[in-house]
């Protein structure tokens, strides 16, 4: 039951009806479009009416996340462990589940990656490269 009210049902299709793709088409549900697709054209309408508020900003805080890239390598001329950081926002995360049976491992397998000839610094030997994704 909704909390607000006495009804027991809100139909959606009004609502669905009324989004529009970038062109100002409506977009028709059934369509040949993934679901993250969709879902990333609902929540864009959704934040621009909301940013004539003021309060588009709350959308991409509720629903989108950060990403902490780290790319670690040691410097072949100093022998130290050099690491390099870089955030970016993201939106959906993706895991292939099919070859792993715990999720922390699959996240590990989809966003750890090893480069073994990796050109750090131009004109320099090339190193051996781990770059990790975490989420923040």
């Amino acid at each position: 039951m909704i909390t607000i009210g006495n009804r027991s049902y809100v139909e959606p299709k009004p609502v669905l009806a009324s989004i529009i793709d970038d062109n100002g088409q409506q977009i028709t549900i059934g369509d040949e479009r993934d679901l993250r697709e969709f879902n990333e054209i609902f929540l864009s309408r959704i934040s621009d009416a909301l940013s004539l508020s003021q309060t588009g900003d709350e959308i991409a805080e509720l629903f989108n996340g950060k990403k902490i890239q780290v790319k670690a390598y040691v410097d072949p001329m100093l022998l130290t462990k050099v690491e390099q950081t870089s955030s970016d926002k993201f939106f959906n995360i993706l895991i292939n589940l099919q070859a792993e049976s715990d999720l922390y491992e699959a996240w590990e397998k989809d966003h750890k990656t090893t480069i073994d000839n990796y050109e750090a610094v131009e004109g320099q030997p090339r190193v051996k490269l781990t770059m990790t994704e975490y989420l923040d």
